[in-house]
Parts: C-alpha cells; sequence; structure tokens
C-alpha cells in the first residue's frame, strides 16, 4: 500500500503546482476581465429579468450606443459605500445630444430604430374579466386590473399589442403617453423650467471629457451634480452668480465622459430620465450574455 501511494505521488505531485498555478490565473482573469452578476431589477425586460445571472465584459472600455452595461450608482435610496447595482442600455454616448418625444428617441437628431425588447405600459379594455390562461397566453405579468369596469395596465411589448389587439376578447388597447410640456417633478433635472417628463425630454446634451459647458443660472440644474459631486468641487449659488471653488464662473471644463441610460422596460425603468447622466467610472462592465434564468 506504502509503495502504491508513493507511486501515485510521484506521478500527480509534478502537476499539482501548474494545477494550481492556472487556478490561480484563472481567477485573476475572471475577477478582472470577466465577472458574473444578477440582474436587480425589471429594468431591462424583455431581454433580462430579475434573478437572471449574466456575464460582464470587464475588459473593453469601449463603449456604444445600445450597448447593455452593468453599473453602480448612488441614488437616494443608497448610501456613499452600497450604492445600487443597475442593468440598462446606453441610448446616448458623450457628445450625443438626446431627445424624447412622445416615447420616441431621438438621438443626434436621428430617430432611434425600434427595438421588439422594447416594451411600454399601456390600457386595456376587455368584454369581461381577464382570467389566468388569458394572462399566461399573452405573458401578462406585469401589471394587473385598475378599475371594476374591465379597464386593465399592462408592460407589453408592440407584437404583444398589435396581437391584444386582435383579439375578440380586448375592446381596446391604448399606449399610454404623457403629454408634451408636462412636467414632472421626478424627472431630472427636477427643475420646473424644463417641463419634461418620462414620454417627452430634452433636448439633452450629454458633457464628454474636455468639453468647456457654459454656466447660468437657468442651466446649472443640469450640470451642478457633475461639478459638486462626480467631480468633487465646491458649488455655490449667491445672488445670481455661479462659484467653482470659491471663483467666479461663467464656464466649466468636463472632466470625464458621461452617458444616458435607458432601461428597455421603458415606463416602468428608473433610468437617467431620473437621476442624469452616468459617469464612466461608475461602469462595471458590459453585459455579455445571460447564462442562467432567474425564473424557477
Amino acid at each position: 500500500m506504502l509503495r502504491i501511494d508513493k507511486a501515485l505521488s510521484q506521478k500527480f505531485i509534478p502537476w499539482l503546482a501548474p494545477v494550481i498555478i492556472a487556478v490561480f490565473f484563472l481567477f485573476i482573469i475572471n475577477r478582472s476581465f470577466f465577472q458574473f452578476t444578477h440582474v436587480p431589477s425589471n429594468d431591462m425586460r424583455e431581454l433580462y429579468e430579475s434573478g437572471d445571472i449574466v456575464l460582464l465584459n470587464k475588459f473593453s472600455s469601449n463603449y456604444y450606443k445600445n450597448n447593455v452595461l452593468a453599473f453602480n450608482y448612488y441614488t437616494e435610496d443608497s448610501t456613499n459605500t452600497n450604492p445600487l447595482l443597475f442593468i440598462q442600455r446606453c441610448a446616448a454616448l458623450p457628445g450625443d445630444t438626446i431627445e424624447l418625444d412622445n416615447g420616441f428617441v431621438f438621438v443626434n437628431n436621428k430617430e432611434d430604430f425600434f427595438m421588439d425588447e422594447l416594451r411600454h405600459n399601456y390600457h386595456l379594455k376587455s368584454k369581461k374579466e381577464l382570467d389566468s390562461i388569458f394572462l399566461i397566453k399573452y405573458n401578462l405579468t406585469e401589471g394587473g386590473i385598475i378599475s371594476d369596469e374591465l379597464d386593465y395596465s399592462f408592460s407589453l411589448t408592440q407584437s404583444t399589442a398589435d396581437s391584444l389587439r386582435k383579439d375578440t376578447l380586448i375592446i381596446e388597447v391604448i399606449k399610454l403617453i404623457e403629454k408634451t410640456n408636462l412636467h414632472d417633478h421626478q424627472i431630472f433635472p427636477n427643475d420646473s423650467n424644463y417641463k419634461w417628463n418620462k414620454h417627452n425630454y430634452g433636448k439633452l446634451y450629454i458633457p464628454k471629457k474636455d468639453d468647456v459647458i457654459k454656466l447660468d443660472t437657468l442651466n446649472i440644474c443640469l450640470y451642478k451634480k457633475i461639478i459638486s459631486v462626480y467631480e468633487n468641487n465646491k458649488l455655490e449659488i449667491k445672488d445670481g452668480k455661479i462659484f467653482i471653488n470659491g471663483n467666479l464662473s461663467t464656464t466649466y471644463t468636463i472632466k470625464e465622459n458621461y452617458y444616458f441610460m435607458l432601461g428597455d422596460n421603458r415606463d416602468n425603468a428608473i433610468d437617467s430620465r431620473y437621476w442624469g447622466f452616468l459617469p464612466e467610472n461608475y461602469v462595471i462592465g458590459k453585459v455579455c450574455c445571460k447564462v442562467k434564468s432567474g425564473k424557477k
């Protein structure tokens, strides 16, 4: 038995060090270049749902329009040490100008292409109460009945909405769109001078590194978080004048790149329309693919 153990040791020990080294380097590569993470919300439904596990590419820092990015962000619900994880679509790059017109996205005055994955909220009117078989048939899992008059509200893709319009049980299907020039105080920059809402928004320029931004008391609400929080300056407004680090300022030079993010679940995502610009150094990586569904 001892001879067998010794023979096995002599055979396998020379392989042990390379295996340990390989595992070590695999660990380093995984931590440095790739990462598995969970999807924290339904912001990107239909593509990704809460609980899904996705693979991130952390190696490339070249981000493009329509990349799905994972990033940390400090919201009012988080702390300086515990940011919230978001996974959303990059709608506009540094140097772009974005606008939403009745829910349609325009970047640099060109309409963004329509994606089958996009979801919006719709009002449905039915002839009778929708049972579980009907809900399963059309995958109606986000929303429900809103009145005793058989009114429903659901988050739907365009294709599902079109299918429901053909169903004999449904009287009408109407996309819910907020009116132009209707100010929503929850929408960035949270200023009544900007009568924006989640469907009618902008035009908004996305700052890029080395941009020189002209400042005044009207537009300072767009850039105050960049200046004071993201780029760590002391910002004060006194007697209608803007002071940065104690100096009277009519311009500011942007120090890093910023992005504008949107969720594919367009009417139910808390994205850049609510909290503004995303600093590049908040980005963790690009989502490569889903590796495990969160559905049980």
